[in-house]
């Protein structure tokens, strides 16, 4: 059926392909999807599941770049608002209009004259940020507020001195992995093969030249060999490791950092996305995001000196975030005791051993630097911007590819039913075991971990997700660890 995800390594060995990607996050999926798009057959292996490393760590705010008019670099607004349009118009079932606020309490831009200047030109330069876009999904000005408006928005702002407030809207990512699992079910119904736990082993190559990736099944535990004459590595943290396998080390690629956000117990402080930041200079600007009834919170940027092992922060770490937090945002009052879920992932920097993070994509042509011709590796740097770099690596590797073509329509499934557990929990009994033995089988979910964080967000509450995983395991007769105990083991 058009757009399933079959989970067949052995089938995809037995056919040729024009290109592999490595890697099933976020980045390796519009590869995948803007390959396909293009008339071109594509398999994707990744070692774990989809979206698990660092694509399912996003805070799911999807930025226009009114932060980088600060600096003047407008080569990357525009870039972030014509893609945060590209994730309206197309996944409009699945990303929506964020308002946001940030309390304005004097020195630069947080001048309500000042940021009345930076609205002013955030919406000159991005006039056409609606186009095609549906009406719901539209996004307005931006305003200034006064200081009782502010008050009345976010009540906790005025426990500190305040100016006012400045209002914009940005994108958020209802399900950021139902927009992963949408992009891999499009490049599917062009003829793609997204393939699930199956690891890369290292590209084939014969006379200088890419003819294959050996692959390892992780289910089946053999190898297999994709026949391909292009590999394009989109590995994320582990990128350049793997591109050191067939080529050389590439230090460029991927300088590891940690970035931690958090979910909260804790209610929403306003209905607004909060721009807040601890008194005191040089703060960090976080960001509290409502959701699902509770805070989703971040984000923390830490120094690694790599990028081995699972990502997670330290004690001390987390306790760092909750106190800056709390000293940002007056009655948030976050504690250990209310993190429901902590998200981590590793972020390239500029500098090795620091926090201070790249601000452009890498994409590499290792044929043209003395490696194999036909290989490839993309390091990037944000979820918003994933897609044009997507479309710039196959266009890359592609260079006589046509034009492309629309991908599938809406998405397949409803954003609602797989976010929300009660269809599931008090629903027709029938209709909820013919939606999770759909996710099975038509996405390729092999663990409860795989069900409830990344086809959908049941397990996103630990109580909640305790109810579904019964639900789960009477219908679709699963065993073995659970999703909490599925986590701890990978957090080491």
């Amino acid at each position: 059926m058009v757009g399933l995800i079959h989970r067949d390594p052995e089938g995809a060995a037995g056919e040729r392909w024009d290109l592999a990607v490595v890697g099933g996050g976020i980045y390796g999926a519009f590869t995948l999807l803007e390959a396909a798009r293009r008339g071109l057959r594509g398999v994707l292996v990744e070692k774990d599941d989809f979206g698990g490393g660092t694509s399912a760590n996003s805070l799911s705010v999807i930025h226009g770049g009114l932060r980088y008019l600060q600096s003047l670099d407008l080569p990357r607004f525009r870039e972030s608002v014509g893609e945060r349009r590209r994730f309206l118009l197309d996944y409009p079932d699945l990303a929506e209009p964020l308002r946001c606020l940030m309390p304005l309490r004097g020195g630069g831009l947080k001048r309500p004259f000042f940021f009345r200047i930076a609205l002013g030109m955030n919406g000159i330069l991005s006039r056409r940020r609606n186009e095609g876009v549906r009406a719901d999904r539209r996004l307005p000005n931006g305003e200034t507020l006064g200081r009782e408006e502010t008050a009345r928005l976010w009540p906790g702002a005025a426990e500190r001195p305040l100016l006012g407030g400045g209002v914009w809207y940005d994108g958020t990512m209802i399900s950021a992995p139902r927009i992963l699992m949408e992009t891999l079910r499009r490049a599917a119904a062009l003829g793609s093969a997204p393939l699930n736990y199956v690891e890369a082993v290292e590209p084939e190559i014969r006379e200088g030249r890419v003819t294959g990736l050996r692959a390892f099944d992780r289910v089946a535990r053999r190898e297999i060999l994709l026949r391909t004459g292009r590999v394009i590595n989109c590995a994320g943290p582990a990128c350049r490791r793997f591109a050191a396998r067939f080529d050389r080390d590439r230090p460029d690629l991927f300088r590891p950092s940690l970035a931690v956000n958090v979910l909260i117990d804790r209610p929403p402080l306003s209905s607004a996305a909060l721009a807040a930041q601890p008194p005191g200079p040089g703060g960090r600007v976080y960001f509290l995001t409502p959701r699902r009834g509770m805070v989703f919170a971040g984000t923390l940027h830490a120094p690694r000196a790599n990028a081995e092992g699972p990502p997670h922060p330290t004690g001390d770490e987390l306790r760092e975030l909750l106190d800056d937090l709390n000293r940002a945002a007056p009655g948030l009052e976050a504690s250990p005791e209310k993190v429901v879920r902590i998200f981590a992932g590793y972020l390239p920097v500029r500098r090795e051993g620091t926090a201070d993070l790249a601000v452009r994509e890498r994409i590499v042509d290792h044929g043209r630097s003395g490696g194999p011709r036909g290989a490839f590796t993309v390091s990037g740097v944000k979820y918003t911007t994933a897609r044009l770099v997507a479309e710039k690596a196959v266009r890359l590797a592609f260079p006589g590819a046509p034009p492309p073509r629309p991908a599938a329509g809406p998405p397949v499934r409803s954003a609602a039913d797989l976010v929300d557990s009660r269809k599931i929990l008090a629903g027709d009994p029938a209709l909820s075991a013919g939606i999770l033995r759909a996710l099975v089988e038509e996405e390729s979910a092999v663990t409860m971990e795989d069900l409830l964080l990344r086809r959908t967000e049941w397990g996103l509450s630990p109580v909640q997700g305790a109810v579904v995983e019964r639900r789960v395991r009477e219908v679709l007769g699963w065993s073995g660890r659970g999703l909490n105990r599925e986590l701890s083991d990978k957090q080491g």
